[in-house]
């Protein structure tokens, strides 16, 4: 359980907004001998808590070998209600069914550093595998936010 000030929270308008894809909108940063990248979202998207942790397994074990780094960059702090199957309608909000986060077009989900003489391969290897974690397309670029 998750401490936050209110137990469950009301959608916000971005929820109802349409979902339309980008192909750019983050820029591409040089960092040096060791280059950092950034798996950045684009479509807007709910991501649960279960999506972020197995993309973390994910990524873990992919930068195992090469004594990567990484960095996660969302945190799941809103909580999703949900009613039971074939309960009437009223009788208040449903209880917390899981938590998750939204994740708006360009937003970094996670930051990690590939150690090795192939990174730009290896990136793109790590990105394709989280794509598929996550559920929503995704680019793997180079990010200097951790300078």
């Amino acid at each position: 359980m998750h401490k936050t000030k209110y137990r469950k929270y009301h959608k916000s308008l971005s929820y109802y907004k349409s979902n339309s894809v980008a192909t750019s909108g983050v820029s591409i940063a040089n960092i040096g001998p060791t280059p950092i990248y950034g798996i950045v979202t684009r479509e807007t998207a709910t991501l649960t808590e279960k999506q972020i942790e197995t993309a973390r397994r994910t990524l873990a074990r992919a930068l195992k070998t090469s004594k990567g780094r990484y960095w996660i960059r969302v945190y799941p702090d809103i909580p999703v209600t949900a009613k039971p199957a074939e309960v009437r309608m009223g009788k208040g909000k449903g209880s917390v069914s899981y938590w998750g986060t939204r994740a708006k077009i360009g937003k970094v989900l996670f930051e990690f550093e590939v150690g090795g003489a192939h990174n730009i391969l290896q990136a793109q290897l790590i990105r394709n595998s989280l794509s598929n974690k996550l559920g929503i397309p995704s680019l793997a670029l180079l990010t200097n936010s951790l300078n």
